[in-house]
């Protein structure tokens, strides 16, 4: 990878789970465009889950092994816990992140890149970001979503997971496949998606967006309660 350092700080925040293809465009516009990178993973208080069935031990480890060469230094990885839950992304979440980041670096960001997600734009207030820009990446560079790569694990499929993740990372494919296939509601999926006899990625996908609807109206009530 060539650098062309022009900004001091990049900030990166997402959950990762577990990073791929598509994060590592994002990843590597950071290191190419900042003298140092800080890659926030977020929802580190929560494993074991539909949506956050990795620890964050694992997440941070899949980064690191994504970027062996870097100096720790210029690539900074390191957890962050959810203000209420990971739907509240309103602008107290961007205050949330503003004091996370200046209290562990004693600044906030000169640059911040985002995923095409629109929610992740509005995190934080105008005046918050008077002297930060931001760079919004493509999601469609690279066609994949975290919860594909899940799929592909859940489906034993290693060669759609190998195309979509770095090489630095493949060693770790039974490692993540075990984790994963060690939470109850992966188990659950399997098993409909094996009953059902659509042991592909539209099968997975048909059952997977079941569980992620329920899981989204849970949240939301949740978030509705703590506002209240």
């Amino acid at each position: 990878m060539n650098y062309y350092p022009v900004f001091e700080f990049a900030f990166v925040c997402g959950r990762y789970e577990h990073a791929h293809l598509g994060h590592n465009v994002i990843f590597e516009k950071a290191l190419q465009l900042s003298k140092k990178t800080y890659i926030g993973v977020g929802s580190a208080q929560e494993s074991g889950t539909l949506r956050n069935p990795f620890s964050i031990g694992t997440r941070i480890e899949v980064i690191k092994e994504m970027y062996p060469n870097i100096p720790k230094e210029r690539l900074i990885i390191d957890g962050i816990a959810d203000m209420s839950n990971e739907l509240n992304t309103s602008t107290s979440w961007g205050t949330y992140l503003k004091n996370h980041i200046i209290e562990k670096f004693g600044k906030f960001p000169d640059l911040i890149l985002y995923g095409d997600e629109g929610e992740r734009s509005k995190w934080f207030k105008a005046e918050d970001m008077a002297n930060t820009y931001t760079l919004t990446v493509p999601r469609d560079i690279v066609p994949i979503s975290a919860t594909e790569t899940r799929g592909f694990l859940l489906l034993d499929d290693e060669n759609s997971w190998r195309k979509n993740t770095p090489e630095t990372i493949h060693h770790l494919y039974e490692k993540l496949q075990y984790e994963l296939m060690s939470v109850s509601i992966y188990k659950e999926i399997h098993d409909k998606v094996l009953k059902n006899e659509i042991m592909d990625m539209d099968g997975f996908m048909k059952i997977y967006n079941i569980y992620a609807n329920e899981d989204k109206l849970k949240k939301i009530k949740e978030l509705k309660q703590l506002q209240k």
